[in-house]
């Protein structure tokens, strides 16, 4: 099968392009290289897969690319993804975001591609406060920050594309993934990643947080294999997916995660408004609130039962593995 992945430069892209490569599919990564490197397409000394630089937005170009490479399948992963700089920038947010993916199917459309699947985030489910109530797919969503909205207002366009040309599309809601090669050096890493590179700068760790903050953590790993799977799968078409665990792990858990990993270290907790503040962004007390004390908890059930995805649960161990792994690609 021919697979384009657009991000593909990306932590999860590059682990998708490598996987499939493996499993003999032909693989395209598209990526501009803002937060993707090609180091990433590299496996055991070699280029996995071709690479093409390109902006997302350049709609006939990208026809042009799927016709000639005679795609079957898109992966779209391609998005801004940092809330602060979609909060500092959200012209640039949603043009990335929404009319982005617009312009992924429209040229998926044109192209004759068979199926799409699109990247979305658990962060649309903001709002919701319910301290360990699992979120599901059907649960009505009403975000207020730029990158949640530009996701929920891409699920718009999404469902627009199979109601009116009635394409085939697949919705993931990716929690919070963490493992290899994502981007360590942009200005707001993931928390494992910041950890990583504080550790390798022999610095102390700053946790804008009181530690007790939940997330649901899923393994880039698992996430390859629910991609993989929507793409085999024709019970997918037109379907939303969570991507998660169904388990929450605290700011301090990671922490103790990270304290296996690298023995001793040195960290501390301040009020979460200084995080924005550094930003320059001046939020609402409210919104800071939302944000910092919701509890991001996914249900699983559906892509389990349907598809028979079956994550790994063991995060705190995964997680310590993750950031010895990272660890070292930096330190090299």
């Amino acid at each position: 099968m021919n697979i384009l992945i657009t991000g593909g430069a990306g932590g999860i892209g590059s682990t998708l392009c490598i996987e499939l490569a493996k499993n003999g599919h032909t693989v395209v990564a598209l990526d501009d290289f803002s937060h993707g490197y090609m180091d990433n397409l590299i496996e055991n000394g070699r280029q996995v897969c071709d690479a093409v630089a390109l902006d997302i937005r350049k709609t006939k170009r990208l026809t042009k690319l799927l016709k000639f490479n005679k795609i079957d399948v898109i992966v779209h992963l391609a998005a801004l993804t940092s809330l602060p700089e979609c909060e500092s920038n959200p012209t640039e947010c949603m043009s990335v975001n929404v009319a982005g993916t617009a312009s992924v199917l429209k040229a998926a459309k044109d192209a004759g591609v068979k199926r799409t699947i699109v990247a979305s985030t658990s962060a649309i489910y903001e709002g919701n406060t319910e301290e360990e109530s699992p979120f599901f797919e059907d649960l009505q969503v009403k975000p207020s920050l730029f990158y949640p909205l530009s996701k929920k207002l891409m699920e718009d366009v999404v469902r627009s594309y199979i109601k009116n040309y009635d394409m085939d599309i697949v919705t993931l809601r990716f929690f919070n993934v963490f493992g290899p090669r994502q981007d360590i050096h942009r200005p707001s890493p993931p928390l494992l990643n910041y950890i990583v590179k504080q550790v390798a700068k022999q610095e102390p760790c700053t946790f804008y947080s009181t530690g007790n903050q939940k997330r649901d953590y899923v393994h880039v790993d698992d996430v390859v294999k629910l991609i993989e799977l929507c793409i085999d799968k024709p019970k997918a078409r037109g379907q939303i997916y969570n991507v998660c665990t169904g388990t929450l792990t605290s700011v301090k858990d990671v922490v103790q995660s990270a304290v296996v990993a690298f023995g001793d270290l040195k960290y501390e907790f301040k009020p979460s408004k200084e995080y924005w503040s550094s930003y320059k962004l001046s939020l609402s007390k409210d919104a800071i609130e939302r944000e910092v004390n919701k509890f991001s908890l996914g249900s699983c059930s559906k892509a389990m039962w349907e598809l028979g995805w079956t994550p790994n649960k063991s995060i705190q161990n995964l997680m310590t593995e993750t950031m010895k792994q990272n660890y070292e690609l930096i330190t090299r």
